[in-house]
């Protein structure tokens, strides 16, 4: 075996116990993220206390350089031969009170001491003590007011083009008012009584006269299907007008309607 392909070995083995071993750093991180409210300090007396109470304990465990060591119960060192990267490492009054001392350098609001991300515990071991199924990947903590602050302002964002979507207070009532004012135009239109002047004709050549601009003036179906027809007039690349061929009928009925109506 060549010394690239020794050192590329090595580091994948490394990799490989890595993947299993998850921080106490990385465990606080995660707790944090579930309960945001919770300092690190409380939630790690809470993992402490709640470790002790376990019948069966996970192993801790010191991952430093590539290399894994197993931290002993009771025994200031533990050699292991299972694998070349496990190797001893003296923890002076045992894993209990490492354990202990290495909670005990988290402060209230930061996890800055090196031995938190050099301790912790094989991911499988820990989640199944606690029911609880640790990421296998960094953790980093979510800054919560940060997202929350970057949400507000999406949230802004969004409300100022939904005002700037939505018509003005006034829009409808005028486009009321212009409807209105609209469907009177054509029901006169319709009516050519009131715009055709009688002049120099007769009382009955006047009526004659209105009679024949009435009946080719198109009603309110003809009307819908000559807007609909010429559509590209006034609304380009659209094949129908805003409003359906029956809606438009509707309208124009009830327009042409109005005078007769009023009378």
């Amino acid at each position: 075996m060549g010394l690239l392909d020794r050192i590329q070995k090595q580091a994948a083995e490394s990799a490989s116990i890595q993947q299993g071993f998850i921080s106490l750093k990385n465990i606080l991180i995660y707790l944090k993220n579930m309960n945001p409210q919770v300092g690190f300090k409380s939630l790690a007396e809470s993992l402490e206390a709640e470790y002790l109470d376990l019948v069966e304990k996970p192993r801790l465990h010191f991952f430093a350089d590539g290399h894994l060591k197993l931290v002993e119960l009771n025994d200031s060192t533990l050699e292991l031969n299972t694998t070349k990267n496990v190797r001893c490492e003296p923890v002076g009054q045992g894993m209990y009170n490492t354990l202990h001392h290495v909670l005990q350098m988290v402060e209230k609001d930061s996890l800055n001491a090196e031995e938190l991300e050099e301790y912790g515990f094989l991911n499988f071991e820990i989640s199944t003590a606690f029911g609880i199924q640790f990421p296998t990947d960094q953790c980093n903590e979510i800054d919560y007011l940060k997202a929350l602050a970057e949400k507000d302002a999406r949230i802004y964002e969004l409300e100022e083009i939904l005002k700037q979507l939505e018509p003005h207070k006034n829009a409808e009532r005028h486009a009321t008012k212009r409807e209105d004012v609209l469907s009177a135009e054509i029901s006169l239109l319709n009516h050519p009584e009131f715009y055709v002047r009688q002049g120099d004709m007769t009382k009955n050549e006047w009526k004659k006269r209105c009679k024949l601009i009435q009946d080719h003036l198109p009603g309110a179906r003809a009307l819908a299907d000559l807007l609909s027809s010429k559509c590209g007039l006034f609304w380009p690349g659209f094949d129908n007008p805003p409003l359906g061929d029956d809606a438009v009928y509707r309208l124009n009925l009830t327009a042409i309607k109005r005078v007769d109506n009023a009378k």
